[in-house]
């Protein structure tokens, strides 16, 4: 079977994205920065955050919080997998939360990656075959918010701890704010006044990754926007600083799973 991956993507939902594959292709390490829910449906993968190592497979749910390290590969047979991936929109998610916990000040994470809830399931798959569908945009909004409200609702712990690293979060904006530059740890180190080893050491155990590759990350989520706006694929690696095309390809592909080129296809 040939792999195919599918993106809806649709500026009259700009909070969401919607992925829809049957590869057997595996994922480098990679994080978003959305709120992402993903269901394999045919097969099965690995799924691995956080430090720890699950099975995925039809009637779970997997929850991956903003900007949480992971990964979810095939596992050791091989085996293909069809699966739905869902990202939404922090800011769009926490009003939502804030009309279901009104005292709430920040977006709430969720404290578990997997949850085996055959009905939740079940309707995760079906919201997901309906965005891809011709249905009115109305429907497809209105179906959801009644499954995350009823995500959150059964699942949402309100005991989380923001974390504590005012600095760190510093660095974080810095560095998607300059998304066009090569930046160094001594550079960082020097800006914030930060060893820059106290640096790698507390910027990993915040964000799950190093500080290389949370840049790089930064870089392929805002290629996406600009791939989506219609910029040609040499433009958007010299306006993100990747030494060539061949660069931003290999490093877009590692983390997205699909070629620049497929992914731009999608969008128009």
């Amino acid at each position: 079977m040939q792999d195919i991956n599918t993106f809806f993507l649709d500026k009259k939902m700009p909070y969401l994205e919607c992925r829809y594959s049957n590869s057997s292709k595996n994922y480098k390490e990679h994080m978003h920065d959305t709120f992402s829910i993903g269901a394999i449906f045919k097969g099965q993968r690995e799924f691995h955050v956080n430090n720890k190592n699950f099975q995925v497979k039809p009637k779970c749910l997997a929850i991956i919080n903003s900007n949480q390290a992971h990964s979810c590969n095939t596992d050791k047979n091989n085996t293909q997998s069809e699966y739905y991936v869902l990202y939404l929109d922090n800011t769009w998610c926490f009003n939502l939360q804030k009309s279901l916990f009104s005292s709430l000040s920040t977006l709430q994470n969720f404290s578990k990656y997997l949850f085996e809830d055959e009905e939740l399931f079940l309707e995760f798959v079906d919201l997901c075959a309906l965005l891809f569908s011709q249905e009115f945009y109305l429907k497809k909004e209105e179906v959801l918010i009644n499954f995350m409200y009823k995500l959150y609702k059964k699942y949402l712990k309100l005991d989380n701890k923001p974390y504590e690293y005012d600095s760190l979060e510093e660095v974080a904006l810095y560095l998607k704010e300059n998304l066009s530059y090569s930046i160094s740890l001594d550079e960082l180190a020097e800006k914030f006044n930060i060893n820059k080893f106290v640096l790698i050491r507390s910027f990993n155990k915040k964000y799950g990754l190093s500080v290389h590759s949370y840049f790089i990350n930064l870089k392929i989520n805002h290629a996406k926007i600009l791939l989506k706006e219609g910029k040609s694929i040499v433009d958007t690696a010299l306006e993100l600083g990747f030494n060539d095309q061949s660069h931003f390809h290999r490093h877009f592909l590692k983390r997205i799973a699909a070629t620049p080129k497929d992914y731009q296809k999608e969008n128009k």
